[in-house]
């Protein structure tokens, strides 16, 4: 046996035999000639002293070894002795090299299918989650889609400006060419995030469907023909910044849902028809910088959340609530005591006045005709003691 091969073979481990209590005496049995020292020094990587270092021992082919064993008519542990001195057949060291390679590739196999089972379970997820993620944003296309064509539906006269609102285009608002196509309509990130149609001669109603649009931040139709009541469910754009509703004909409370627009910078519903008092919540919004309400029919009180009563100056000026003959209160001037001119109160007074001034005249004639007739009783009774005296 050539050198190197004893020396890989000496430097081998040397585990012990579990079966056997001792040492085994079994005369060698390694192929004598040419050709065996060959065929074991071409098998020698296979050797235990390699195959300790491969990840799969020969103990971990204790099975297979002990099949050989019972095969090959000697006990397990007297195969693993004469692969360990060196003194094993060519064929039970190509048998233990099978062994283990057989092992590792068993080991191999396994673990591929564990990692095929997590890549196909990985696999379904991302297509699931991809699946579903379409099926949101085409959910949500659908939604602009349906806010775009109520809003045009509601519309009695289109006066001409939203000819290019086709069919076509308003299916997907906000991919490809309708993108840029839509007069009006603002995208960012295949969404509607403004719709600008002011001055546009529209009329007709305020489709509640705009409601769908639930990304809109700015919403200006202002300066149209535009009549019937601010649809309430305009609360739902939770992002909305600016609202812009002036110059119409809207009639109508001011929906007090305004308020659950957090974001809300500007509330522009000027020359109206608008009736009702104001719903005090709007002055809860802490980002609201115009507010402007003027010329409508409000009635009633300033809320003190928008006229800020209690640091001294007023959160809006009058320029935001005039023009409403029955809104009264801070800071609208003094002399507006519930939409009462100083004439009116004054010709009240001197109405109210009179009317007392001539029930009074009044009961006094009936007094002193009620004390006549007494005094007419009294006189005829003493005329006549006197004449019978």
């Amino acid at each position: 046996m050539p050198k190197n091969l004893q020396t890989m073979h000496q430097r081998a481990p040397q585990p012990t035999c579990k079966r056997c209590s001792h040492p085994s005496t079994s005369p060698s049995r390694a192929g004598q000639g040419f050709f065996a020292a060959m065929l074991r020094k071409a098998l020698a990587p296979y050797t235990p002293a390699a195959l300790h270092v491969l990840p799969c021992p020969t103990r971990a082919c204790q099975p297979d070894l002990e099949k050989a064993g019972r095969g090959g008519g000697r006990r397990t542990c007297l195969l693993r002795r004469e692969m360990e001195e060196g003194r094993a057949l060519p064929s039970d060291i190509m048998w233990a090299a099978v062994c283990c390679l057989r092992h590792r590739y068993l080991q191999l196999k396994q673990a591929m299918r564990t990692q095929k089972v997590v890549l196909m379970v990985a696999l379904v997820l991302v297509l699931f989650s991809k699946l579903k993620g379409r099926a949101a944003f085409a959910q949500t296309l659908g939604d602009d889609a349906i806010c775009l064509q109520g809003f045009l539906s509601a519309l009695a006269s289109k006066g001409g400006g939203l000819n290019s609102w086709t069919s076509t285009a308003l299916k997907t608002p906000c991919l490809g060419a309708s993108a840029s196509s839509l007069r009006g309509v603002g995208c960012n990130n295949n969404r509607v995030y403004s719709i600008t149609l002011n001055a546009s001669n529209l009329a007709g109603t305020i489709s509640p469907s705009l409601a769908n649009c639930t990304l809109l931040e700015t919403l200006d139709i202002s300066s149209n023909l535009l009549e019937g009541p601010i649809p309430p469910n305009i609360g739902n754009l939770s992002y909305l910044v600016s609202l812009n509703l002036s110059n119409n004909h809207l009639h109508g409370d001011i929906p007090v849902e305004l308020s659950m627009c957090a974001y809300l910078n500007v509330i522009d519903l000027h020359t109206n028809q608008l009736s009702g008092s104001i719903p005090g919540q709007l002055g809860l919004l802490q980002r609201l910088k115009f507010f402007d309400v003027s010329n409508n029919k409000l009635s009633g009180a300033i809320p003190p959340t928008l006229s800020n009563t209690s640091t001294g100056g007023p959160r809006f000026n009058v320029s935001s609530f005039k023009g409403n003959s029955d809104l009264y209160g801070y800071p609208l001037p003094v002399g507006s005591t519930g939409g009462l001119s100083i004439v009116a109160i004054v010709g009240i007074g001197l109405a109210s006045g009179l009317v007392s001034l001539i029930v009074t005249f009044a009961a006094a004639c009936v007094w002193l005709r009620v004390t006549e007739q007494g005094f007419a009783a009294q006189e005829g009774k003493i005329s006549q003691l006197m004449a019978e005296a």
